[in-house]
């Protein structure tokens, strides 16, 4: 079984774009008008050299304030955004987590069937390569119907894969992968890729 998911980052992107660039395209406009004001202000500067000298004192705390606001909100933003990734990836973790336990309890019923049929078990005691493909193709074509089952393979203790039901023309060869090594190390059952 594989579960993929994708979370789109460019919305939260674009969201965290949104809120730091109208501040600093707001404190921008200001500063265009601060120099056309400071450029009039050049101009009639003996008349207006007070008025000169209180613009640009309001507009020092003005445009701090603005700088201040937009730091704010992109970080009140990225934030926001990371507290929504986690909660998405724990919920995902959780219902991966309820998944995956539902599966592997469904699984181990159908595996301890498939063990305690005596007619397979003895086929495969035997390596009966004939008796074990029939009796076991019923079995598999059921678990693939029922549970969506793509593989299923009889694996000797000399990690041989003796018999793939999916492709039983394949000959056999050695297996070092997947969770039948923990379940050949522990004699219990695991699952995993």
């Amino acid at each position: 079984m594989v579960i993929g998911i994708d979370i789109k980052a460019d919305d939260w992107q674009a969201a965290i774009n949104t809120g730091w660039q109208f501040p600093y395209m707001l404190t921008f406009v200001l500063l265009l008008l601060l120099a056309v004001c400071w450029y009039i202000n050049r101009i009639k500067q003996d008349i207006l050299r007070l008025r000169h000298w209180i613009i640009a004192v309001a507009a020092m705390p003005m445009l701090a304030g603005l700088a201040l606001n937009g730091a704010y909100e992109y970080w009140e933003l990225k934030e926001t955004s990371s507290r929504t990734i986690l909660l998405t990836t724990e919920h995902v973790q959780s219902n991966w987590n309820r998944t995956v336990a539902s599966h592997v309890q469904s699984m181990e019923t159908q595996s301890h069937q498939i063990a305690g049929n005596q007619k397979i078990l003895k086929a495969w005691q035997q390596r009966d390569l004939p008796a074990l493909t029939a009796l076991a193709q019923p079995v598999f074509e059921q678990l693939k119907q029922e549970y969506g089952i793509t593989h299923f393979n009889f694996i000797t203790p000399e990690n041989t894969c003796f018999l793939r039901m999916h492709k039983p023309e394949l000959p056999a060869d050695i297996m070092e992968r997947g969770a039948r090594l923990p379940a050949q190390s522990t004699a219990m059952d695991t699952w995993g890729h």
